[in-house]
């Protein structure tokens, strides 16, 4: 590489890093097209605004209020220390519980494709590990002042309906409940620590809402989960049911959402086996908090459609 010349001699006392001979370097910022194209980058716009675009605009900010969230814990827990705390106060406790249940909901819903609520979720954990405690609001445009002081910012979360005849409770079909698969468990388990367990997993929001269907609950009532186990301290009941899965083969009905345990907000799995008689039809839950049990029922009854 050739040397180039620095100041010329009139400047040769002038002290400056560039006096005399000096390699050639430069230095600059270039800019890269955004491979998505979206208008909303700092990249050029050579397409349309597409689907694809919006969805990486989810993905940021899903990601963006999540790392946000686990700085408001990390604050929590250094400021817990700082006041001479050995492990987190009760206050701190609750944000991280509802901070992962809402987490937790918003993997689920990103793993369904629903980036839009999965982000909304998001916000919400991000929020709840903040302190902000309020009654969700239905998602909508927060104003400035509402921005500014966490007002109406936290949003209640209603994913959005996915056509899919292995995974939807109502999967289309004709009238008459056509596409619709039924499901209700209830009875009592062996408790995890002893005695009996009690559950009551109902879905079939989609054959209540039929006309003429085996509707067993108020037409439109909503898919639900209840269970309460004295031996652990577990009571439980379902806030909002994201989905409900079910499976031909295995007789199975998966359903997965949200809920609160003893009031902390928690997620939830629960699984009902119908295989035909009480000796052998079985119920498990699983909560975010540690919560899980499962075993056969003692009583009661599962029947998967």
């Amino acid at each position: 590489m050739e040397k180039g010349q620095g100041p010329s001699t009139t400047y040769s006392n002038s002290g400056s890093p560039l006096d005399g001979a000096w390699h050639y370097y430069y230095w600059m910022l270039k800019w890269q097209y955004d491979y998505t194209a979206s208008p909303t980058t700092y990249g050029h716009t050579y397409g349309v605004y597409e689907t694809v675009d919006q969805e990486r605009l989810m993905y940021g900010h899903a990601a963006e209020y999540m790392n946000q969230a686990q700085d408001w814990i990390a604050d929590a827990y250094f400021s817990d220390g700082a006041s001479g705390l050995t492990g987190p106060s009760s206050t701190t406790t609750r944000r991280l519980n509802a901070m992962v249940a809402d987490r937790n909901l918003a993997s689920q819903l990103f793993q369904k494709g629903d980036y839009l609520h999965a982000q909304y979720a998001m916000k919400d954990a991000d929020l709840h590990a903040k302190g902000v405690t309020q009654k969700p609001v239905q998602p909508h445009l927060l104003s400035l002042s509402e921005a500014a002081h966490d007002q109406n910012a936290i949003f209640a979360i209603s994913p959005q309906a996915s056509f899919d005849p292995d995974r939807s409770v109502c999967a289309g079909g004709g009238g008459g409940g056509g596409g619709c698969h039924e499901g209700d468990s209830t009875g009592h388990v062996t408790g995890k620590s002893g005695g009996q367990a009690s559950f009551n997993d109902d879905g079939d929001e989609c054959e209540d809402s039929q006309s003429g269907a085996d509707a067993d609950d108020a037409p439109g009532s909503d898919n639900h989960v209840e269970a309460k186990d004295g031996s652990a301290g577990m009571d439980f009941h379902s806030t909002q049911v994201v989905g409900v899965v079910f499976d031909g083969v295995a007789h199975s009905m998966t359903t997965y959402g949200v809920g609160l345990d003893n009031g902390v907000p928690v997620t939830f799995t629960a699984v009902s086996v119908d295989k035909g008689s009480l000796a052998l039809d079985t119920f498990s839950l699983l909560l975010s908090d540690g919560y899980a049990n499962t075993g056969p029922l003692l009583d009661g009854v599962v029947q998967i459609q």
